[in-house]
């Protein structure tokens, strides 16, 4: 596992204590349509992280993760992806573990990384695992989790500003289908506000090649949707359809619809149409 992958991996470990520790309680205002287009590029920014977790876990580690990661900040109307790059690939990763691969499927038998950097009051600090959960069984499946994931800008100052990422995947094989546990939550913060983005997904995924199961397949999932996004906090719920996955896709799902729900009903439907190609309907208007 090279430097920049193992670096990524670690990238997605530690973001999530500070959504817990918020007060503030869920909107009962419905969502206007700008808000439902700044939902619909949050969710696509994120369905890139369930892509690459599926095709390349390890890769969450490398530089196309941190660039993803980064975009869905920036999804978010934060200014920290950027600071995110610089600090998570500029910092040193270390491995420990047994990176043995006898399936050859690029997941370690159980590797940990670690990251701690800091340059005047600027820190990034990452902590996370990632295991196979048969290293002579391709088909498988894996576990990551995250510990830390945590940049800190100005840290103890007034102007601190920062992110915390936590993120955990549970992928185990149910021949010849797979059930996926998929929590994830983004917390971004400056003096004077705070966004974020949390789901926990209950998700089926069916490859169209048991042989080859993460070549291609079809995901489906329900679950919560939290946003917080100019000082308000939607809790939506989430439901996917035939959203079809293709290795050759990095970009978005190549097929199939989600729809989000607010808590009074209305309806945001956002529809995979091919590789990169995606569109969304908010309460019948097009977004």
């Amino acid at each position: 596992m090279n430097k920049n992958t193992s670096l990524f991996t670690l990238a997605l470990v530690s973001l999530a204590a500070l959504f817990a520790a918020c007060s503030e309680q869920p909107t009962s205002d419905p969502m206007s349509k700008s808000e439902a287009s700044s939902v619909k590029s949050a969710f696509a920014q994120s369905g890139q992280l369930m892509i690459t977790s599926l095709s390349n876990p390890a890769g969450f580690l490398s530089s196309t993760g941190v660039q993803q990661l980064s975009g869905l900040i920036n999804a978010l109307g934060n200014p920290l992806g950027t600071e995110l790059q610089t600090a998570a690939l500029n910092c040193t990763v270390n491995t420990t573990g047994n990176t043995q691969d006898q399936d050859n499927d690029k997941i370690p038998v159980r590797v940990s990384y670690s990251a701690d950097c800091s340059q005047n009051n600027n820190l990034f600090r990452a902590r996370m695992s990632l295991t196979d959960k048969d290293d002579n069984n391709r088909r498988s499946g894996y576990t990551l989790n995250t510990d830390t994931f945590q940049l800190i800008l100005n840290s103890g100052r007034s102007n601190e500003s920062g992110l915390i990422l936590d993120l955990d995947i549970d992928l185990n094989l149910q021949n010849p289908n797979y059930s996926l546990r998929h929590n994830f939550n983004l917390t971004l913060y400056e003096p004077s506000k705070r966004s974020s983005l949390a789901y926990n997904y209950n998700t089926t995924y069916t490859p169209d090649d048991p042989e080859n199961p993460f070549n291609a397949g079809t995901f489906n999932f329900n679950g919560t949707f939290d946003f917080r996004y100019n000082r308000k906090w939607f809790q939506l719920t989430a439901e996917g359809t035939g959203l079809k996955y293709s290795r050759n896709c990095s970009q978005s799902f190549v097929g199939g619809t989600v729809v989000i729900r607010d808590s009074r009903n209305n309806l945001l439907q956002i529809t995979y149409n091919a590789c990169n190609n995606v569109t969304a309907v908010y309460n019948g208007e097009t977004l």
